[in-house]
């Protein structure tokens, strides 16, 4: 079923549930679908190089044609939607890396727990079947939900266990750069928490795992690191 899904539609049909003002519902669901894919290292391979998408937009151009220029996911031009109206479609962006994609599609979820929880998924390797929709997000759920430890689990266990994925610090990181330039000055709420956890949860990462310590004194983590207190201008 995961290579169907792929095959026909293409990562980049998930990419569309995760945009920018989607119900928290459709997010949500989108998550536990990408989840579900990369929980197969090919799939993963596919998803990292982005290779498998645009399925969903095969003979897209000559269905828009013919019908009236209202189509999910695309700017109709200024021809008042009229039959045979032309809409462009960008062959460019079906070969966008996915975790490219997910840097910049996630950041408007900033506000949402399960987007956090889904991300340090990928990113410790762990497959979640069951991502949970939660209110909150801390370091205690993500204990719970992503490493799915009890609380007489040893957590040190879990970390040397660990297979990161560290591209998905990618999207993670600019989540944290959101919520730092949400604009709201109160010192309290999600806005201050979420990120919180995140730093919490990468700095026990540093201190415990020799990996991700290796890991995090590359230039590419220092950038990234960097990067995430950088306001980005849309």
């Amino acid at each position: 079923m995961a290579d169907q899904i792929v095959r026909v539609l293409g990562f980049d049909w998930i990419y569309c549930l995760l945009s920018p003002g989607v119900h928290s519902g459709t997010v949500f669901l989108a998550l536990r679908i990408l989840l579900a894919l990369l929980a197969h290292p090919h799939l993963m391979t596919k998803f990292r190089e982005g290779t498998s998408n645009g399925g969903w937009l095969a003979d897209a151009d000559s269905v828009v044609r013919n019908r009236a220029a209202v189509v999910l996911g695309f700017s109709v031009s200024a021809h008042g939607g009229a039959v045979g109206s032309k809409i462009d479609i960008n062959p460019e962006l079906q070969n966008c890396a996915g975790f490219a994609a997910l840097e910049h599609l996630m950041a408007a979820h900033a506000d949402k727990p399960h987007a956090y929880m889904a991300m340090l998924a990928v990113l410790v390797g762990q497959p979640v079947k069951d991502l949970r929709f939660c209110e909150n997000f801390n370091v205690e759920q993500i204990w719970t939900h992503v490493f799915g430890l009890s609380f007489n689990s040893s957590v040190y266990e879990a970390i040397r266990s660990a297979e990161f994925c560290y591209d998905a610090l990618v999207p993670l990181l600019a989540m944290v750069r959101a919520c730092i330039y949400s604009g709201n000055e109160a010192l309290e709420g999600w806005t201050i928490e979420y990120p919180c956890a995140v730093v919490q949860m990468i700095t026990f990462l540093y201190q415990n795992s020799p990996s991700f310590y290796t890991m995090a004194h590359s230039e590419e983590f220092v950038l990234a690191m960097f990067f995430s207190l950088i306001q980005v201008f849309q």
